[in-house]
């Protein structure tokens, strides 16, 4: 027996008692799972609050006592609501009782007594006070001219001891409030305030030369920077004192101009170079005349004028890094960039005549306008559409290349070319040649680049057939003159972009991007014209075809279209024109 319980062979008691103890053990665990149920809280919210489980807690206070003492708590509250409620129910009847009262009788009876008041005062200056309020104003007239002479003394003053601190020698002129004395002008009468303002003048030039030497005294170990040089620690913030300095002596040079242009002198315009960013450009100037304005330097070279743009670009890019470094404000960044864009554009002054001049130097001439878009570009980068503007003035307006007393290369008669131009009519009614400018210089240029660059694709190459698009299969060939056409529009685009005026931009692209579209237009419409039998020669009809919608979807998108409208309907007008064409022939052949 003992070996088969062994083996898990039991026997029929064995057996009933095994039964047994599991259904004990499974009535058991049921009875303790109901048990545990009546025990478990209902359903519904199981978080307590903070006062429910501090009234759970064992606590030495009976439970009826806690409820009492809310009982009497919740009576309390309700006896202030209603207290309130008293309070806010006889505030508002107090409210619409004051709002249906008449008001009429009450503002009479005020005007009434304002009028007694008004009475009495008259009665008073009338009476026996009347001499006491004439001594009363008299007094504040006698104090407003005490004031006034101050002023005067005081302006007086300060304006001498400017002047003696501006002619005196190794003055220091940072002591020179010149901003207040400028506000003490203006509060003078107005006679004393044009001695003021003749005093202000008198030591303007010499303040400003003064304070332009002491700044060149400051920069001259330290600017130009030179390569691993240190700068003293108090240099920076002498240095920036005295750029504020200058400014404010710059506004109140400008104020006295508005002053006597305002009183009908003779004062000038207003000063437009930024005098602080000038004296800081000074020394950067000169370094750059040295080396690219002497004629005796290995440097000044017009065949090379990428190295003058690369120098001024490195010489702005270090030297705002340094004012950076110094903690200068970005309005005297700013204003350095435009002051090195300036001596660019003089620069260009320079060499644009001889350039002009020279019928062989074609080459020469590309090369500059090319280097100075590049230049343009980096100057953009440095200082904004500001200073790019100042780079760019003498084209934008087009400026002549010489006086107009001195003989002058004239523009040409042809579109596009180094010569066209437009001739204008004295009044007298005779020509008269027109001087050619930087903006005539540019264009045609860049319009006989275009013209050459046509001329010789169409002679062969521009009617290469190739495929709108070389990654797609199956996709229509056109002429290489449309993918010709529109990289060089882009190019000129480029340029184009580099004007800053509306106007520049137009006379750009009707001098350089219409004759170049009408070219090709006329090209096309030559090739047209030399089919014998359009209907015999449908893969040359539809090149051309494609080439022309090829154009017309580039000037769709294209920027400048908006300037060479013309131009651009001449070309719709073609493909217009050819279409209808080839249904006029079928119509006939059917």
């Amino acid at each position: 027996r003992e070996e088969l319980s062994e083996l898990g062979i039991l026997g029929r008691q064995e057996r009933f008692g095994l039964a047994q103890q599991v259904v004990d053990e499974l009535l058991r665990s049921r009875l303790k799972a109901q048990e545990e149920e009546l025990a478990r809280p209902p359903a519904g919210e199981r978080s307590y609050s903070v006062q429910m489980l501090q009234q759970l807690q064992p606590s030495g206070e009976n439970w009826q006592s806690q409820l009492q003492r809310l009982k009497q708590l919740h009576q309390m509250k309700q006896q202030e609501m209603k207290a309130t409620e008293k309070r806010w129910q006889e505030a508002a009847a107090e409210c619409q009782r004051q709002s249906c009262s008449p008001a009429v009788p009450q503002l009479v009876q005020r005007l009434q007594q304002a009028v007694q008041l008004l009475s009495q005062h008259r009665d008073l200056k009338a009476g026996p006070l009347a001499s006491v309020f004439a001594e009363l104003q008299d007094f504040q007239k006698l104090l407003l001219k005490r004031r006034a002479l101050e002023n005067i003394v005081s302006m007086a003053e300060k304006t001498d001891a400017a002047r003696e601190a501006v002619f005196s020698y190794g003055s220091k002129c940072q002591d020179i409030h010149i901003l207040d004395l400028l506000e003490l002008c203006t509060q003078l009468p107005p006679r004393s305030k044009a001695v003021g303002m003749k005093r202000l003048r008198f030591i303007m030039e010499p303040l400003r030369q003064n304070l332009t030497q002491e700044l060149a005294e400051q920069l001259q170990r330290i600017w130009p920077k030179e390569p691993n040089s240190k700068v003293p620690a108090e240099i920076p913030g002498r240095v920036l004192e005295l750029c504020r300095r200058l400014a404010e002596a710059q506004r109140v040079e400008r104020e006295l101009r508005r002053a006597e242009a305002a009183e009908g002198k003779p004062g000038g315009s207003l000063p437009s170079d930024d005098w602080p960013s000038v004296a800081l450009a000074a020394p950067l100037v000169a370094r750059f005349r040295h080396h690219f304005c002497r004629a005796d330097s290995e440097l000044c070279r017009m065949d090379k004028p990428e190295w003058a743009f690369r120098y001024l670009t490195d010489l702005l890019s270090d030297h705002l890094a340094e004012l950076d470094s110094w903690g200068a404000s970005p309005e005297l960044s700013e204003n350095l960039c435009r002051s090195l864009a300036e001596e660019a554009r003089l620069f260009l002054r320079l060499r644009m005549p001889l350039l002009a001049k020279d019928e062989g130097g074609r080459t020469l001439l590309y090369q500059t306008l090319q280097q100075l878009v590049k230049f343009h570009a980096s100057m953009q980068a440095l200082g904004g559409e500001s200073c790019t503007q100042v780079l760019m003035e003498d084209f934008d307006t087009n400026r002549p290349l010489e006086e107009l007393s001195s003989p002058s290369p004239t523009r040409p008669t042809r579109e596009g070319g180094l010569i066209a131009a437009r001739l204008a009519r004295a009044v007298r009614g005779r020509e008269e040649e027109v001087p050619l400018g930087f903006l005539d210089v540019f264009t045609s240029a860049d319009a006989s680049f275009i013209t050459d660059k046509l001329d010789s694709a169409l002679q062969s190459s521009a009617w290469r057939v190739q495929p709108v698009d070389a990654k797609m299969d199956g996709s229509p060939d056109i002429f290489a003159l449309g993918t010709l056409l529109p990289d060089l529009l882009e190019r000129a685009a480029e340029r184009c972009r580099c004007l800053a005026t509306e106007v520049a931009q137009g006379s750009y692209c009707k001098l350089v991007l219409a004759p170049g579209l009408r070219q090709s237009a006329t090209a096309l419409k030559q090739r047209w014209n030399d089919l014998a039998d359009p209907l015999k020669a449908p893969q040359e009809v539809d090149r051309l075809l494609e080439t022309l919608q090829e154009l017309c979807v580039f000037l769709d998108s294209f920027s400048l279209a908006r300037h060479i409208v013309a131009a651009c309907d001449e070309l719709r007008e073609l493909q217009v024109l050819i279409r209808k064409k080839l249904l006029e022939l079928q119509a006939e052949d059917d």
